[in-house]
């Protein structure tokens, strides 16, 4: 079977693909390259949609992280001083986004777009985090008991419902503590979510998917496990 490296004899770093097939690569000149990078969109199958080079565009300086069904590809562009959360459209070129304010530097990611246009923004592995929904911007809490002294949240996934589901990790090194869920305009503990003395603990979350079912890793009755989620 013919792959797409076979085909365009590159080499190709994966970044994204979506449902509908869209698969994002980091191509220049064959080989990924750090800045001022030639982003291409290809088909799952390895077809070529669309070849486009966005040093044409105002923001010329665009690094790509999410891809949706619409291919509409989520990252960041570098420019005005600063990094700042930005949006590539098929075919078109970068747009600003809302930074998460008092971001890191004042730099934000659009870690993740969803089909309907929901944004996941910050930066993986540092607070805070934010939800860009129909317009708004809405800054994703602490759960109770923890704070941005001690601790800070990495949010990595949210739905087309607006769900977000995370980490809790321990500042300055990251290590995972607890998983968390934001639901309309509020976060929980995932532990919170499961029954009673179900045995589950140090749970860290994955993903969520559009029926709200979550996904993750923990401790079952002492022994490591994965787990899914729907309540």
């Amino acid at each position: 079977m013919d792959t797409l490296c076979d085909e365009l004899k590159v080499e190709l770093r994966n970044l994204g693909i979506s449902s509908a097939g869209y698969r994002i690569d980091d191509l220049e000149n064959g080989k990924p390259k750090r800045s001022g990078r030639l982003w291409r969109l290809f088909s799952f199958n390895g077809v070529t949609i669309t070849p486009f080079d966005i040093a044409r565009c105002a923001l010329p300086n665009f690094t790509a992280y999410s891809i949706n069904d619409s291919g509409v590809i989520g990252g960041y562009s570098v420019g005005n001083g600063g990094v700042h959360a930005a949006v590539l459209r098929l075919g078109g070129c970068p747009a600003y986004v809302p930074n998460v304010p008092n971001g890191p530097n004042n730099s934000s990611v659009v870690e993740v777009v969803t089909d309907n246009g929901n944004m996941l923004i910050g930066k993986s592995g540092y607070d805070p985090f934010a939800l860009l929904s129909k317009g708004k911007l809405f800054n994703i809490p602490f759960p109770s008991g923890y704070s941005k002294s001690s601790y800070a949240l990495d949010a990595l996934a949210v739905n087309d419902n607006g769900i977000v589901v995370g980490n809790i990790t321990t500042l300055g090194t990251g290590v995972p503590v607890a998983a968390f869920e934001y639901k309309d305009g509020r976060s929980v503990d995932l532990t919170t979510l499961f029954p009673l003395n179900s045995g589950w603990t140090a749970l860290t979350a994955v993903d969520i998917n559009e029926h709200d079912e979550i996904i993750g890793e923990g401790m079952y009755k002492g022994k490591f496990n994965a787990f899914a989620l729907r309540y």
